[in-house]
């Protein structure tokens, strides 16, 4: 199994897990019933925020692709290190063409969740790069040209500090929310 875990994750941030399978045509059907009985199992444990399953898509999607968002880091490793979780890996890994990839999403990919979801696109590191560089570009061209006359009044400490502030907030709760749901393609591609 191929497991990407975040560092640094604080043991009450909420994290995603994106677990994503290659199963062979013939044995899809028989692979169906494997996210239920999942479901069924994942349910009973604190912490699940949010269980999703995604199936194959002929020409777009070969694999099937379970999501679910944890509460914390501790409610994870509960489940992870749980026996029926182990079970039921073991029973999918006998029908999977290939070792189940397993994503931890935590921090800054955390940021990219759409408008109405609960659960993350995961970006790459270059996507994220370009949207963070591309958002504080366009905020510090807006400043250097628009709002510098607003706040060279204020001490160097206290203008940082609310530039600073200003540009987090338009980051965090415009800019990255909209350009995450118009780019949701490019991002999950």
């Amino acid at each position: 199994m191929n497991e990407q875990s975040p560092r640094n994750t604080s043991p009450d941030a909420e994290i995603d897990v994106v677990i994503s399978r290659v199963v062979a045509s013939e044995h899809r059907q028989e692979f169906r019933r494997w996210p239920e009985r999942i479901a069924v199992e994942i349910s009973k444990f604190p912490g699940l925020l949010a269980f999703k399953v995604i199936e194959p898509q002929d020409r777009v999607q070969d694999e099937f692709v379970v999501m679910n968002r944890w509460a914390s880091a501790d409610d994870l490793a509960n489940w992870e290190g749980s026996q029926v979780r182990d079970r039921l890996f073991a029973e999918a890994d006998k029908i999977s063409q290939k070792p189940a990839n397993v994503q931890h999403i935590a921090g800054m990919q955390g940021a990219f969740t759409l408008p109405g979801s609960r659960l993350s696109v995961a970006p790459k590191k270059y996507q994220m790069w370009l949207m963070i560089f591309s958002g504080l570009f366009l905020l510090t061209l807006a400043w250097a040209t628009i709002g510098k006359d607003l706040v060279e009044p204020l001490p160097l400490l206290a203008r940082t500090a609310l530039i600073v502030a200003i540009n987090v907030a338009v980051m965090v709760y415009v800019y990255l929310p909209t350009l995450t749901r118009v780019l949701v393609r490019w991002l999950s591609g």
